[in-house]
């Protein structure tokens, strides 16, 4: 676990230590090029705004997403290109990118959302296939990911003779051991996404709606310079059973239970889940046995995460009835208690259920990987509901819960002080 340990500033000084963001961009770029090399890949081009900020510190804002006209490449034998559209002139992100020889920053290949016809990808598919001719990997197949034409693109380039893949089954792979500089993003992260709860949690009082705890919580993750904000999910009184998954301009009363989810808090492109349940006033006995039973397969869940377990073992430290949750059928249940990969991507692969059966395919539990647990009980019929959300590390000796935030029992909220 020592390996883990080290506490970061956010902000490197001439007396305390950051993280080493360089060593981070080398590793990644390793697991990229070991990845390219094991499945003989020639040419990788991603779409995808997680994995260009993973292969080369890429990062397309919002806006520039909806177009998926920002992508970056990475040929054997070559250095990583970025296509940048994220200023006026592309070219002076040379300056951000230090790591990156400056004429691999460039822009207007072609290709993107808009283009709509074989024509418009042409100069994509030229450069594309000029930079392989130039590397010695012309035979080689090309991994397109996350391409908004799939079709278009993969006709243009196997029309000219190049094989193309989709990796992204591979990729979340490539992602799921992290370094110790990624693991120490996370904890930056499971630290914001606490100080957004404790925000939250301060603020609550009977008659405040639900969006205005989202406002509050988005506020202090801008505040601790978080680069990618979710608006936190705040679910009250009968929109916790069956669960809902955003917040509404309800009023939260006395009495309500409210689960509060600060998902896909981000410092530096890693991300965090953190959820848990509070009330104004006092729990009655029937909201504390629900929420000893979340809690309960949260904590069956947490155990069974150690080297060399599988994430089979966690989903069979879980029920596999859905009428334990009052659900008819697996569907429908399949959320109650459910686990997913989580680091530069909010919910990676694998993905598990307590839904699972025996034709899912499991993944064996290895120092340094991260899951995100979620686990939710509610009686069927009720107007309640319990949740609970941690971020977990696989550690060489077992398990470390990474979110902090209180979790033995719901948070009462005291009325009058």
């Amino acid at each position: 676990m020592a390996k883990y340990q080290k506490a970061y500033c956010q902000i490197a000084t001439d007396r305390n230590i950051g993280i080493d963001y360089d060593a981070m961009r080398k590793y990644r770029l390793s697991k990229i090029r070991a990845w390219m090399k094991e499945k003989n890949i020639g040419l990788y081009v991603t779409f995808d705004a997680w994995n260009m900020r993973y292969l080369n510190g890429g990062y397309p804002t919002v806006p520039c997403r909806w177009a998926a006209s920002m992508f970056s490449i990475l040929c054997q034998n070559d250095e990583p290109i970025l296509s940048a559209t994220t200023v006026m002139n592309p070219f002076r992100l040379k300056d951000y990118y230090p790591w990156m020889p400056a004429d691999h920053v460039t822009k207007d290949i072609g290709g993107a959302k808009a283009a709509l016809t074989e024509q418009s990808w042409y100069g994509f598919r030229d450069y594309m296939i000029n930079l392989m001719k130039k590397f010695g990997v012309i035979d080689l197949p090309i991994a397109i990911d996350h391409c908004a034409n799939p079709y278009i693109c993969r006709k243009v380039m196997e029309d000219a003779g190049i094989k193309v893949v989709d990796p992204a089954e591979d990729l979340a792979f490539v992602r799921l051991e992290k370094c110790e500089q990624e693991i120490a993003c996370m904890k930056i992260s499971c630290a914001v996404a606490e100080a957004a709860m404790w925000s939250c949690q301060k603020a609550l009082r009977p008659a405040i709606r639900e969006n205005e705890l989202t406002a509050i919580g988005v506020r202090e993750q801008y505040c601790h310079a978080t680069d990618e904000v979710v608006p936190p999910n705040v679910i009250s009184g009968w929109r916790t059973n069956p669960m809902h998954m955003d917040f509404t301009d309800r009023l939260i009363l006395a009495g309500d239970l409210v689960n509060i989810h600060m998902d896909d808090v981000c410092f530096n492109g890693y991300k965090s889940s953190l959820g848990r349940t509070f009330v104004i006033g006092k729990a009655t006995d029937e909201q504390k046995e629900s929420y000893a039973i979340a809690l309960k397969l949260m904590r069956d869940a947490i155990d069974q995460i150690k080297p060399g377990n599988t994430t089979k073992d966690v989903t069979n430290a879980w029920p596999h009835d859905p009428g334990f949750w009052g659900c008819p059928d697996k569907n429908s249940a399949r959320r109650c208690c459910h686990g997913n990969a989580i680091g530069m991507m909010f919910e990676d692969a694998p993905y598990f259920s307590a839904m699972d059966g025996d034709e899912v395919t499991s993944v064996t539990f290895t120092p340094g990987m991260t899951f995100s647990l979620e686990t939710w009980y509610g009686p069927n019929g009720a107007d309640y509901g319990a949740s609970i959300k941690e971020t977990v590390l696989v550690t060489e000796d077992g398990c470390e819960i990474l979110t902090h935030y209180p979790v033995d029992k719901i948070i009462e909220v005291p009325l009058g002080q």
